[in-house]
């Protein structure tokens, strides 16, 4: 059967270089921002414009990762779990979580120097509040660059 992982973290957290990592076992979707450009701009898991192309990967067998920034809240992971459990029975989730570290993330947004700088930092201090990992989870220490 296959497995959706799915990596939550904080803007700064690190995502994109660990999902670089983790690509190559994932032959399904793979997708760095699940819910960029959703369907009238939803939040529901299945109003992702990528959603029947997961199930379908899915279904198929062949394993699929999604991240968004949006699964640092819980009623959101509860969503996932719910929906791809009733749509694609059997499949196993792994959730991949970020530490909860506001201050690093911060920094490292710094760093990177993007135009959007401060929306992130926004995001970041909304998300925190809110971040809560799942015992389950697989807990990654945040990005730090080599000094």
């Amino acid at each position: 059967m296959a497995k959706l992982l799915v990596v939550v973290g904080m803007p700064g957290s690190g995502k994109s270089l660990y999902i670089r990592k983790l690509q190559p076992q994932c032959p399904g979707v793979c997708a760095h921002d699940y819910m960029a450009e959703s369907h009238g701009h939803s939040p529901r898991f299945t109003d992702s414009r990528l959603y029947n192309d997961l199930v379908r990967a899915l279904r198929e067998g062949k394993s699929s990762l999604i991240a968004d920034i949006e699964y640092c809240d819980t009623w959101r992971r509860v969503e996932v779990e719910s929906v791809i459990t009733r749509d694609v029975p059997g499949v196993e989730i792994d959730w991949h979580f970020f530490e909860n570290d506001p201050a690093k993330c911060e920094d490292n947004v710094e760093t990177r120097n993007r135009p959007n700088a401060e929306e992130e930092k926004r995001k970041i201090r909304e998300l925190s509040r809110k971040y809560q990992i799942p015992r389950e989870a697989r807990i990654i220490p945040v990005w730090s660059p080599s000094k």
